[in-house]
């Protein structure tokens, strides 16, 4: 069975789905689901009350990686890139959003989180422009 494409996400303006996802960024309670390895037995569960807030506790975990990797002391940047490369290489990776429309969860994945990130500027222009020291 295919699932129906809304026609309004698809047009010739290439940001045209980033506009579409904006607004989702405040809605619905959130919950991030992660496994660092695949051979890891345990997953990590995350609930934020939008999907906002649980992307920046997505990017806070990475931070927490980053100053681990390279010590505390050390000064710290990434790019939007390298947040993307550590969320490809998860082992699992799904944010579940609450539709309160039909009262479930809706899973989305790595593309859509992603895309999120990017359709947020200030959130993109936050992880791209951050320096620790």
């Amino acid at each position: 069975m295919q699932l129906p494409l809304d026609p309004a996400l698809f047009s010739p303006k290439p940001n045209n789905l980033l506009e579409k996802l904006a607004p989702l960024m405040d809605r619905g309670i959130s919950i991030i689901l992660l496994k660092l390895q695949s051979n890891d037995n345990t997953r990590i569960y995350l609930e934020y009350q939008t999907p906002r807030e649980a992307i920046e506790a997505t990017s806070q975990f990475y931070e927490k990686l980053l100053r681990a990797k390279n010590g505390e002391d050390a000064a710290l940047s990434y790019s939007v890139g390298d947040f993307f490369n550590f969320l490809d290489n998860l082992a699992e990776l799904v944010l579940l959003i609450y539709d309160e429309t039909v009262k479930v969860f809706r899973p989305h994945g790595k593309d859509f989180i992603k895309a999120l990130v990017l359709s947020n500027k200030s959130q993109a222009q936050k992880i791209s422009c951050r320096l620790f020291t």
